[in-house]
């Protein structure tokens, strides 16, 4: 007779969660630190689309890739980087956009500044102006057929100052 067969049948069977608990509990904790992580970037995509679609950033976009100025110094073509720093708040009434977004051209690197405001459907630029390491072009007041490539240049050492569209006033 083979008593040690019967021994085995009358001692209890570790559980499952026994068993297996060494690799569950790192890889349950992986997968819900990955989740929280894809869930993060999936926010973040959405929200970077959705202000990557906004008219301040286009018109800011379209005035830099179409300024001579902008275009003598960088070459052609001017391709926007993604942007370094963005503020938008949008709503019915009004709202503001401040937008930091680098450009690249095959003769050199700018930063684009973009800051406006919004009076019920329409945006007014506050600020728009390209930072390269020659100065700073104003898109705000384009340059005159005919002139010098980069007539607006400012002193790089200096802060430049912009015009700043006024506000109608109530009567």
């Amino acid at each position: 007779m083979n008593t040690t067969s019967d021994q085995d049948s009358l001692v209890p069977r570790k559980g499952w969660w026994s068993r297996n608990w060494g690799w569950v509990l790192p890889l349950g904790c992986l997968s819900m630190v990955l989740s929280c992580g894809c869930l993060a970037m999936l926010f973040g995509g959405l929200a970077y689309k959705a202000l990557g679609d906004s008219p301040v950033k286009a018109e800011a976009l379209e005035r830099a890739q179409n300024s001579p100025e902008v275009r003598a110094a960088l070459g052609t073509p001017v391709e926007a980087g993604m942007m370094r720093q963005f503020s938008f708040k949008s709503g019915s009434a009004g709202g503001s956009a401040d937008l930091l977004i680098p450009l690249k051209g095959p003769q050199g690197e700018g930063l684009l500044r973009a800051q406006a405001f919004k009076l019920g459907d329409r945006w007014h630029y506050t600020t728009l102006s390209v930072e390269l390491p020659e100065g700073t072009v104003d898109l705000l007041h384009p340059s005159l057929p005919g002139a010098p490539a980069h007539p607006r240049l400012e002193n790089p050492g200096r802060p430049a100052l912009t015009p700043v569209e006024t506000l109608p006033e109530d009567n």
